[in-house]
């Protein structure tokens, strides 16, 4: 994740679409976090506490990456934007 990309994302999205992601990584969560605060302008994080991102969304298919992730006993965050 980094800026030009995001810039693109932001540039299709329509106003009130959504912009999805999920890790297990920590070091690339503190990354796009990072990244994600710079955008602010252009996306409103969806996450009102915890529970938000530590839960998979309804509609979210868990794919094989994620199910080796918590095979492994792995966290996963999911985090939503939504586009301003």
């Amino acid at each position: 994740m980094n800026d030009g990309p995001l810039d693109l994302i932001a540039a299709k999205l329509k106003p009130g679409g959504e912009f999805r992601f999920g890790t297990d990584h920590p070091v690339y969560l503190a990354h796009a976090l990072m990244v994600m605060r710079r955008h602010r302008h252009q996306f409103e994080w969806l996450a009102k506490d915890a529970g938000d991102f530590l839960t998979r969304p309804g509609g979210w298919p868990e794919t094989r990456y994620e199910a080796k992730a918590r095979a492994q006993g792995h966290d996963v965050w999911y985090f939503r934007w939504r586009r301003i």
